[in-house]
Protein backbone atom coordinates (compact mmCIF):
# COMPACT_ATOMS: atom_id res chain seq x y z
CA UNK A 1 0.00 0.00 0.00
CA UNK A 2 1.23 3.48 -1.17
CA UNK A 3 -0.11 7.02 -2.06
CA UNK A 4 2.72 9.01 -4.35
CA UNK A 5 0.11 11.12 -4.38
CA UNK A 6 0.32 11.94 -0.56
CA UNK A 7 3.93 11.82 -0.71
CA UNK A 8 4.37 14.36 -3.20
CA UNK A 9 1.96 16.57 -1.29
CA UNK A 10 3.98 16.46 1.92
CA UNK A 11 7.25 17.25 -0.08
CA UNK A 12 5.53 19.66 -1.98
CA UNK A 13 3.90 21.71 0.97
CA UNK A 14 7.25 21.18 2.72
CA UNK A 15 9.03 22.86 -0.37
CA UNK A 16 6.41 25.85 -0.56
CA UNK A 17 6.71 26.11 3.04
CA UNK A 18 9.82 25.01 4.03
CA UNK A 19 8.57 25.67 8.22
CA UNK A 20 6.46 23.03 7.86
CA UNK A 21 9.63 20.27 7.58
CA UNK A 22 9.70 20.31 11.27
CA UNK A 23 6.49 19.57 11.65
CA UNK A 24 6.25 16.66 9.28
CA UNK A 25 10.18 15.03 10.73
CA UNK A 26 7.73 15.13 14.08
CA UNK A 27 5.09 12.78 12.01
CA UNK A 28 7.02 11.21 9.57
CA UNK A 29 9.98 8.87 9.88
CA UNK A 30 12.03 8.75 6.52
CA UNK A 31 10.88 5.33 5.72
CA UNK A 32 7.30 6.05 5.05
CA UNK A 33 7.72 7.18 2.13
CA UNK A 34 7.43 4.09 -0.05
CA UNK A 35 9.04 6.10 -3.01
CA UNK A 36 12.57 5.66 -2.72
CA UNK A 37 13.21 8.80 -4.89
CA UNK A 38 10.66 10.94 -2.42
CA UNK A 39 12.39 9.41 0.82
CA UNK A 40 15.91 10.50 -0.60
CA UNK A 41 14.42 13.94 -1.64
CA UNK A 42 12.95 14.38 2.05
CA UNK A 43 16.51 13.61 3.67
CA UNK A 44 17.69 15.70 1.60
CA UNK A 45 15.74 18.46 2.78
CA UNK A 46 16.11 17.34 6.41
CA UNK A 47 19.92 18.02 6.01
CA UNK A 48 19.28 21.59 4.56
CA UNK A 49 17.24 22.15 7.54
CA UNK A 50 19.62 20.88 10.12
CA UNK A 51 22.58 22.63 8.50
CA UNK A 52 20.23 26.18 9.21
CA UNK A 53 20.16 26.16 4.84
CA UNK A 54 16.60 26.95 2.86
CA UNK A 55 15.53 23.11 2.62
CA UNK A 56 12.47 24.44 -0.19
CA UNK A 57 15.14 26.41 -1.95
CA UNK A 58 14.88 24.17 -5.29
CA UNK A 59 18.41 25.07 -6.64
CA UNK A 60 20.14 24.67 -3.36
CA UNK A 61 18.12 20.82 -2.90
CA UNK A 62 18.79 19.86 -6.50
CA UNK A 63 22.48 20.66 -5.96
CA UNK A 64 22.93 18.52 -2.68
CA UNK A 65 20.98 15.74 -4.73
CA UNK A 66 23.80 16.32 -7.65
CA UNK A 67 26.35 16.44 -5.00
CA UNK A 68 25.05 12.98 -3.22
CA UNK A 69 24.62 12.16 -7.02
CA UNK A 70 21.38 11.43 -6.42
CA UNK A 71 19.88 14.27 -8.67
CA UNK A 72 19.02 12.41 -11.40
CA UNK A 73 18.19 9.16 -9.65
CA UNK A 74 14.94 11.21 -8.09
CA UNK A 75 13.82 12.24 -11.06
CA UNK A 76 16.06 15.47 -11.51
CA UNK A 77 15.53 18.89 -11.74
CA UNK A 78 12.37 18.86 -13.78
CA UNK A 79 10.44 16.51 -11.10
CA UNK A 80 11.56 18.45 -8.08
CA UNK A 81 10.06 21.72 -9.65
CA UNK A 82 6.75 19.66 -10.35
CA UNK A 83 6.73 19.07 -6.14
CA UNK A 84 5.75 22.31 -5.37
CA UNK A 85 3.34 22.67 -8.18
CA UNK A 86 1.56 19.28 -7.31
CA UNK A 87 -0.33 20.86 -4.54
CA UNK A 88 -2.30 24.05 -4.13
CA UNK A 89 -1.43 25.14 -1.17
CA UNK A 90 0.58 24.47 1.93
CA UNK A 91 -2.91 24.18 4.03
CA UNK A 92 -3.23 20.32 3.11
CA UNK A 93 -0.39 19.00 4.62
CA UNK A 94 -1.81 17.48 7.55
CA UNK A 95 -4.06 15.30 5.30
CA UNK A 96 -0.87 14.39 2.87
CA UNK A 97 0.75 13.42 5.98
CA UNK A 98 -1.95 10.55 7.11
CA UNK A 99 -1.93 8.85 4.25
CA UNK A 100 1.44 8.65 3.92
CA UNK A 101 1.59 7.82 7.48
CA UNK A 102 -1.54 5.17 6.82
CA UNK A 103 -0.03 3.13 3.36
CA UNK A 104 3.45 2.99 5.67
CA UNK A 105 1.41 1.50 8.74
CA UNK A 106 -0.43 -1.23 6.49
CA UNK A 107 3.02 -1.96 4.76
CA UNK A 108 4.56 -2.31 8.58
CA UNK A 109 1.55 -4.58 9.42
CA UNK A 110 1.85 -6.70 6.29
CA UNK A 111 5.29 -7.25 6.62
CA UNK A 112 5.17 -7.85 10.24
CA UNK A 113 2.24 -10.70 9.73
CA UNK A 114 4.32 -12.06 6.97
CA UNK A 115 6.63 -12.78 9.28
CA UNK A 116 4.66 -14.08 11.61
CA UNK A 117 3.08 -16.42 9.52
CA UNK A 118 6.82 -17.77 8.36
CA UNK A 119 7.81 -18.11 11.90
CA UNK A 120 4.32 -20.02 12.85
CA UNK A 121 4.39 -22.37 10.14
CA UNK A 122 8.18 -23.39 10.78
CA UNK A 123 7.45 -23.18 14.85
CA UNK A 124 8.68 -25.83 17.07
CA UNK A 125 8.68 -25.43 20.77
CA UNK A 126 6.99 -23.14 23.25
CA UNK A 127 3.70 -22.03 21.82
CA UNK A 128 3.77 -19.20 24.48
CA UNK A 129 6.64 -17.88 23.49
CA UNK A 130 5.97 -17.83 20.43
CA UNK A 131 2.76 -15.78 21.25
CA UNK A 132 4.60 -13.89 23.09
CA UNK A 133 6.60 -12.83 20.42
CA UNK A 134 4.24 -12.12 17.74
CA UNK A 135 2.17 -9.94 20.60
CA UNK A 136 5.14 -7.68 20.54
CA UNK A 137 5.84 -7.20 16.91
CA UNK A 138 2.41 -6.43 16.56
CA UNK A 139 2.70 -3.94 19.32
CA UNK A 140 5.48 -2.44 17.65
CA UNK A 141 3.61 -1.86 14.79
CA UNK A 142 0.33 -0.44 16.61
CA UNK A 143 2.80 2.33 18.42
CA UNK A 144 2.94 4.10 15.00
CA UNK A 145 -0.63 4.03 14.94
CA UNK A 146 -1.86 8.06 14.08
CA UNK A 147 -3.30 9.52 17.28
CA UNK A 148 -6.93 10.45 16.57
CA UNK A 149 -7.90 6.79 15.17
CA UNK A 150 -9.90 4.24 17.90
CA UNK A 151 -7.92 1.69 19.33
CA UNK A 152 -8.16 -1.40 17.64
CA UNK A 153 -7.64 -4.57 19.67
CA UNK A 154 -4.23 -6.67 18.41
CA UNK A 155 -6.01 -9.69 18.01
CA UNK A 156 -8.28 -7.78 15.45
CA UNK A 157 -5.65 -6.48 13.64
CA UNK A 158 -3.67 -10.11 13.41
CA UNK A 159 -6.83 -11.79 12.07
CA UNK A 160 -7.18 -8.81 9.32
CA UNK A 161 -4.23 -8.89 8.12
CA UNK A 162 -3.44 -12.16 8.28
CA UNK A 163 -6.85 -12.40 6.08
CA UNK A 164 -5.58 -9.92 3.47
CA UNK A 165 -1.55 -11.84 3.25
CA UNK A 166 -4.33 -15.53 2.64
CA UNK A 167 -6.22 -13.39 0.10
CA UNK A 168 -3.31 -12.13 -2.14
Amino acid sequence: PHSPEAEQGVLGCCMLEPSLLGDVQQQMDPEAFYDLRHREIYLAMLALSAAKKPAGDLIVLSQVLKDADMLEKVGGLAYLMMLPNSVPSAASLEYYVEIAREKWQLRKLLATCAGVMARVYAHEGNVDQLMDEVERDLNAVVQYRVMQTEAVPIAKLMRDALAHLEDH
